[in-house]
């Protein structure tokens, strides 16, 4: 089968390296105005960074590796100059120092990007360990391939049968009734006191929601919307006053918008090999806003609402 459909966006964190586009970011989340609900103003400041790094991409052309060939043509050839008139100046050394300097910072991301790619955790950056992170990758890369197809009665050179037959499969998935639903009338679940009652009712304070952003692995997988925890680590100054809104708007207002809440579903392989969609479990890939919402909710509210026979509620 043909790959398809539209490549997302995503935020390449080695781009926030590039003063410009720092302040692409900034200048198009102070400018972006909308009237609407908070978490729709959010997601449409999102959207327009996307946008504008979309366009700043295609017009620089950025490419890391490119621009670590030149700096070290840029050496070489300064060293061959040093050589032919037998004289290490200093202006020259200054020029030397800056550009091995230019490289270093350059090597730094690299090694940054090919990290992210990898979803290494237990291994940092800033050890030049690009060639690790590279070979990490690519194992991911071929690991999640799916090279071949078996579906009873479909030729798997049909194109248009197979997708259609996969996508017939998944929506029995998503339409199976529960069998069985447990009776829980005798179950001793917890009664909130009215100390409670008034401590949920407060409003999130903004050292709540630092300590979930933060908290939010800045290496995880992207997710839909394209931004990285990191993303929103980087700029915290700059989004947390209309973030903690957004978060208190949720609390009282108990509705979220509907480009916030869409989700994707993503499938991941049972075995490293499949040969059939029984071997494909689903995950559903929540956005950065929603899963933040998601987080402060039950940051404050776990306490409170679950009991201790509610075993799978277990913080890590």
């Amino acid at each position: 089968m043909e790959r398809g459909g539209v490549k997302l966006f995503r935020l390449d964190i080695k781009w926030l390296e590039e003063m410009e586009v720092v302040e692409v970011i900034k200048t198009t989340w102070h400018n972006t105005i909308f009237i609407g609900s908070l978490d729709f103003q959010l997601h449409k400041k999102l959207f327009n960074i996307k946008h504008k790094l979309i366009v700043w991409k295609k017009d620089n052309n950025f490419n890391v590796q490119s621009k670590i060939d030149e700096v070290l043509y840029e050496i070489e050839a300064l060293d061959q100059h040093v050589q032919s008139i037998g004289v290490l100046t200093e202006e020259l050394m200054g020029e030397r120092n800056s550009k091995l300097k230019s490289l270093h910072n350059l090597r730094r991301v690299e090694e940054l990007y090919w990290k992210q790619i990898s979803r290494t955790k237990w291994l940092k950056e800033s050890n030049m360990n690009t060639k690790f992170f590279h070979s990490i990758a690519s194992t991911r890369r071929r690991k999640n391939d799916i090279s071949g197809l078996t579906i009873p009665g479909i030729d798997a050179d049909d194109s248009v049968k197979m997708e259609g037959a996969i996508i017939d499969h998944f929506k029995k998935a998503f339409s199976i009734k529960v069998k069985f639903t447990p009776k829980l009338e005798k179950v001793p679940f917890k009664v909130l006191t009215v100390d409670m009652s008034s401590n949920l009712e407060c409003n999130i304070s903004m050292e709540e929601l630092e300590g979930v952003v933060f908290a939010l692995l800045s290496d995880k997988a992207l997710d839909p919307d394209g931004f990285p925890h990191s993303f929103f680590h980087r700029f915290w100054n700059l989004i947390k006053s209309e973030l903690l809104e957004m978060v208190r708007a949720l609390t009282t207002r108990g509705e979220i918008f509907k480009w916030v809440n869409a989700t994707y579903i993503a499938l991941i392989l049972k075995k490293s090999v499949i040969a059939e969609l029984s071997n494909i479990w689903l995950i559903n890939l929540l956005t950065s806003l929603y899963k933040i919402m998601e987080k402060v909710l039950i940051e404050v509210s776990l306490t409170f609402l679950i009991s201790n026979i509610q075993s799978a509620f277990i913080l890590e």
